[in-house]
């Protein structure tokens, strides 16, 4: 390992990537969405995972990406950096990139398009992992690799030094449990939940930390969740787990993505556009987004 980090924990939102009408890196709305994230008090950056479209922009604009955000962090919180492609051979260029540009974590998933068994998945993360001058995070996100990367996997390969942790975002509550139980065989080895309603569940369970698309929107939410079961108020973080969930159901007016993009958008961070999806929502739909937005603002728990 060449780059030393301190242990994660916390909240670190997988940031959206605010794209212009045009489809360039908005890079206006990227500053004060960071800014807005830190505010809420966040302990890291995701840059380039799936809320932020990683593997449909062009290199050019991943780097673009990582380096302004790299900027505007100014060295507060560790900036993590999706290298989301298909095979090992592009995920090892894409590492590279990513440190050049300034990236403290890269996060790697399961090879895809092609089927990746435990064999496939364990030699591909070895040879990142020995190759890659960035600790790397391991990614668990089934519905989009189609190649879940079972607890079993990981108890195989978590010894690896410079692997130090993952975001399981399969949202499989048994197999989570698995995976804070494995990491009793390296402590250090962090574990994060990113499916959001288990947010609070998982943080009481004793995961590190969340990983919530959502953290664009409402980052103190759940640093409030994690600040309220530290200090052994269950109840008050279940009641904030429950505006969250009540949020989440902005994912249901159109493909979650855009969904996500346009609440941002509301906020004044993107336009709302995405790279590969149209919004296909009405005005009533949106205006309902809006609603939610406002109504988990108005009735907000956080600090009371």
């Amino acid at each position: 390992m060449t780059k030393e980090i301190s242990r994660l924990s916390g909240v670190i939102p997988p940031m959206i990537t605010p794209l212009t009408k045009s489809r360039d890196i908005d890079i206006a709305g990227l500053e004060r969405l960071v800014h807005h994230m830190l505010e809420g008090g966040v302990a890291g950056i995701f840059a380039l995972g799936s809320s932020g479209e990683g593997p449909w922009l062009t290199a050019t604009q991943q780097t673009t990406v990582i380096k302004e955000v790299v900027r505007c962090v100014d060295g507060r919180v560790p900036v993590l950096a999706g290298a989301l492609e298909p095979s090992t051979s592009r995920t090892l260029e894409a590492v590279h990139r990513h440190a050049d540009a300034g990236a403290d974590i890269v996060v790697i998933t399961s090879p895809y398009y092609f089927p990746s068994d435990a064999s496939v998945q364990i030699g591909h993360i070895e040879t990142l992992v020995n190759a890659s001058p960035l600790p790397v995070m391991l990614y668990n996100i089934p519905p989009t690799t189609h190649n879940p990367i079972a607890p079993q996997t990981v108890k195989q390969i978590m010894q690896l030094d410079n692997l130090i942790g993952i975001k399981d975002s399969a949202g499989d509550w048994d197999n989570f449990l698995a995976l804070l139980k494995y990491r009793e065989d390296r402590p250090e080895f962090v574990v994060f939940q990113g499916a959001e309603k288990l947010s609070a569940q998982s943080i009481e369970a004793g995961a590190d930390g969340i990983v919530p698309g959502m953290g664009n929107l409402v980052p103190s939410h759940f640093v409030a969740i994690i600040k309220a079961i530290q200090a052994g108020k269950f109840s008050e973080a279940k009641a904030i787990q429950a505006q969250i969930d009540i949020l989440w159901t902005l994912h249901t007016y159109d493909f979650w993505l855009i969904g996500l993009k346009y609440a941002a958008s509301v906020l004044g961070f993107g336009t709302g556009t995405a790279v590969g999806h149209v919004m296909t929502m009405d005005k009533t739909a949106q205006q309902e987004i809006a609603s939610l937005l406002k109504k988990i603002n108005d009735e907000a728990i956080v600090g009371k």
